[in-house]
C-alpha cells in the first residue's frame, strides 16, 4: 500500500520542493535491500502528460530482525506536477 504525502501544507509560507511516498508492509523483502537499485527502477507517472518522475532519494527503514519494514521514496516536484495537482483539485 502506498500513501502519497504532500510535504507542504495549504496556506504555509512557501511550498517545499518534494513529495514523499511511503510503502509499508509486513513483507517488503521482495523489493530488496539496495536503495540505489530501487531508485533506478522506480518512478511516478503524471496523469495528464505521462511524464515519469524518478525519485531523488530512497530510504529503507528496517524493523525487527533487520527486515525491511518501510521504503520511503522522495520525489522532486516538477512544474508540470504542480499544474496537474492544481487542475485536479479544481475539477473536484
Amino acid at each position: 500500500m502506498a500513501l502519497l504525502q504532500k510535504t507542504s501544507r495549504r496556506g504555509s509560507p512557501g511550498e517545499l520542493p518534494t513529495y514523499q511516498v511511503l510503502v509499508q508492509s509486513r513483507n517488503l523483502g521482495m523489493f530488496g535491500n539496495d536503495p540505489e537499485v530501487l531508485k533506478a527502477h522506480s518512478y511516478l507517472m503524471l496523469k495528464s502528460s505521462k511524464e515519469k518522475l524518478t525519485p531523488q532519494n530512497v530510504v529503507i527503514q528496517k524493523g525487527q530482525n533487520e527486515k525491511v519494514a518501510a521504503i520511503i521514496y522522495e520525489f522532486a516536484r516538477s512544474q508540470q506536477w504542480r499544474t496537474d495537482h492544481r487542475s485536479e483539485r479544481k475539477g473536484r
